[in-house]
């Protein structure tokens, strides 16, 4: 972050710029490679933390719902330890993550039982499987379709494998000298406060982040006409949204939507000056609008349901949300003009973004709540890609915002 630090206090609109952008461009290459592998790498272990109440979830997680198909794997405990479990899990998801369910359930329900406690003892050698604090270690054997997976395995994707809907699965305690049991050139875990999306998230590295998005997206080319936006920036200033997304979401920004009010600062929440930041705080505001349906659960099938109480939240939200006054400043932005039309000075695909998203939500809850739900999953389709969600926006909607929008707005 140092780095990117100076290399964008360099940043000149008419000299030394190319050089800057090589280094920035670096920078951010080896910044998200080094995310992105990290979380690969301890699937594992960022699953436990999101089972013990400590997840790291990232803000991509939070605003858009993954397009891959839900699985229900069986589970069958081998030995006489108990009945099939079934575990909601996603075609995305990797071995790793698996294990990490399969792990947490067997050490809960099974591993507390003083039974079966002295019976891994002997089938794994009595303190073979104590650590050092009395805390039993299980090795269990995963193996489904004849075939093992083994820990090699833990970075490919349950898809990857050819997982299929109730799939069954067999547990079992292992041995622990059994060869790819262990990965030796991993690095223990750092532990939760070590985690790089968390140290990113700090207000120093994260505001550091927004402005350097917010430079790039502004830097004009040095060999054009004056107001040319710079081409290259423009890509980067998508790399440094890309990582961002990768960051958990912003605890500030979303605690200050979630608890919002009448007397909330709207300019500071949802500043028009800032598209980077008003198109943050917009996927945060869609995702506490969504019904619970369209949020994406792990775990047990039984842990997960009903979602009744969750879509009672969501409508209360939504409410609140509108009473505060936050639907009037949303559509006080939208007659503003402040994100910019095309052929202005300057002008981005940002504020394209921006205006498209602030449509979004204009429909999303302008509209009689009896049509919002029913609207959600159109709403959430359309997000499969930026191009599409504008085309949708802009052409489909244009007749429903007319129709419904503008009165429940000034009732």
């Amino acid at each position: 972050m140092s780095y990117l630090q100076e290399a964008t206090s360099n940043l000149d609109n008419l000299t030394g710029s190319e050089d800057q952008l090589l280094r920035i461009q670096r920078a951010l290459l080896l910044l998200k490679s080094h995310m992105e592998t990290f979380r690969k790498k301890y699937a594992y272990n960022f699953r436990r933390l999101a089972l013990e109440g400590k997840s790291v979830p990232s803000h991509a997680d939070l605003v858009s719902v993954r397009h891959s198909s839900p699985l229900r794997i069986v589970v069958q405990p081998g030995g006489s330890i108990g009945e099939k479990v079934t575990f909601d899990m996603s075609s995305s998801d990797l071995v790793s993550e698996l294990r990490a369910e399969i792990t947490s359930w067997w050490e809960e329900k099974v591993g507390s039982s003083l039974e079966v406690g002295s019976m891994l003892g002997s089938l794994l050698g009595g303190s073979s499987v104590i650590g050092g604090k009395g805390k039993a270690k299980l090795h269990l054997r995963l193996i489904s379709q004849g075939q093992e997976l083994h820990r090699d395995m833990d970075e490919r994707s349950l898809s990857d494998v050819g997982f299929k809907d109730m799939q069954l699965v067999f547990a079992n305690i292992g041995s622990t000298n059994r060869p790819g049991l262990e990965r030796a050139e991993l690095p223990p875990f750092p532990g939760r406060s070590q985690i790089p999306m968390l140290l990113l998230l700090e207000s120093k590295h994260f505001d550091q982040l927004f402005s350097l998005m917010s430079k790039l997206s502004s830097l004009t080319a040095t060999r054009k006409e004056a107001g040319v936006l710079d081409t290259r920036a423009q890509i980067l200033s998508r790399r440094v949204w890309e990582i961002i997304l990768l960051l958990p979401t912003n605890p500030n920004i979303m605690r200050g939507l979630q608890e919002i009010d009448p007397s909330s600062g709207f300019e500071s929440l949802l500043d028009p000056n800032s598209a980077q930041k008003l198109l943050y705080s917009f996927y945060i505001i869609d995702w506490l609008g969504r019904p619970a349906r369209l949020r994406r659960f792990s775990g047990l099938a039984e842990a997960s349901s009903p979602h009744t109480g969750q879509n009672q939240v969501q409508s209360g939200w939504i409410k609140q949300f509108i009473s505060a006054g936050g639907l009037k400043h949303l559509f006080s932005v939208f007659l503003s003009g402040v994100l910019g039309r095309r052929g202005d000075s300057c002008w981005s695909e940002w504020s394209l973004d921006c205006l498209g998203f602030l449509l979004r939500l204009l429909v999303q809850f302008g509209v009689d709540q009896v049509d919002a739900d029913t609207l959600a999953d159109q709403l959430v389709e359309s997000t499969a890609s930026t191009k599409k969600r504008n085309k949708w926006i802009f052409s489909r909607h244009t007749r429903l915002i007319r129709a419904k929008l503008f009165p429940s707005i000034f009732n």
